[in-house]
């Protein structure tokens, strides 16, 4: 599966480690953003339980991707199941069509004094593609905190980044 990443010389494997029952795999994107990284996890029983596409100038999207993948999550008459996806048609199709699509939406980071405060992720989700907004912090400072600073002084002046996702990752060409 994961040849769709190298058949047109688009990601190079770079590098490979193996933890417990884990194996993964690292590839480094040649055309387009560069820094752009897709780790690939396998289980020793050859399902596939990651695909994290991460890139240095988007900490936001970084931080959305912990999630394992399940036996079912791409079939819709199922629950979760095993922990790892079997590499039938079905899973198969659903991770060509996601390598395949990109990523998609922006991220607007927010610094104070150069330093990253927060982000905030907003992806298209659903059959209507409507946006869905995640905040992502990047500081040490509590919610209350962060609340009572909010309220007790005047509005905090942020110098904002914005980056487009389909530009870190336009999909597989």
């Amino acid at each position: 599966m994961m040849h769709l990443l190298t058949a047109n010389k688009q990601f190079i494997l770079f590098d490979t480690t193996y933890k417990g029952e884990t194996t993964s795999e690292f590839y480094k994107q040649q055309i387009g953003d560069k820094e752009t990284v897709i780790k690939v996890g396998y289980l020793k029983n050859g399902r596939l339980i990651t695909l994290d596409v991460t890139n240095p100038n988007t900490p936001g999207h970084n931080a959305e991707q912990i999630e394992y993948f399940y036996e079912n999550d791409f079939d819709e008459t199922k629950s979760y199941g095993s922990v790892g996806l079997t590499f039938s048609d079905t899973n198969k199709n659903a991770i060509s069509k996601i390598l395949k699509s990109g990523l998609q939406g922006t991220e607007k980071k927010y610094f104070k004094d150069n330093k990253l405060e927060f982000s905030k992720v907003f992806k298209p989700t659903g059959n209507n593609n409507e946006l869905l907004g995640q905040t992502h912090y990047f500081t040490k400072k509590s919610f209350w905190l962060r609340l009572f600073k909010k309220l007790t002084t005047a509005k905090q002046e942020y110098k904002v980044e914005e980056i487009e996702l389909d530009k870190v990752f336009t999909g597989l060409k």
